[in-house]
């Protein structure tokens, strides 16, 4: 029986950071290139507060998210800044 802990599996090997990550920078282009829809009926804007650890210091950084609905009626991220 496998367990896990805080994501990892134990008994696994750990990978860098590069490996884990690797294919995410094509994911990130792939979101940004997206054709988007051109009209969006509902649009909010919002900021969402994340703790980042700078230097040994701890920050609160906004992150600014914008999200839509779509002619279809689907929800939509359109930004994450």
């Amino acid at each position: 029986m496998r367990t896990r802990r805080a994501g990892w599996r134990l008994g696994q090997p750990r990978q860098s950071p590069g490996n884990r990550n690797r294919g995410l920078d094509d994911q990130v282009k792939a979101f940004q290139e997206r054709p988007l829809a051109a009209e969006y009926p509902i649009l909010w804007v919002d900021a969402v507060y994340e703790k980042d650890a700078r230097r040994r210091a701890i920050i609160s950084e906004a992150v600014l998210v914008i999200h839509a609905v779509n002619l279809e009626g689907k929800r939509e991220v359109l930004l994450l800044a």
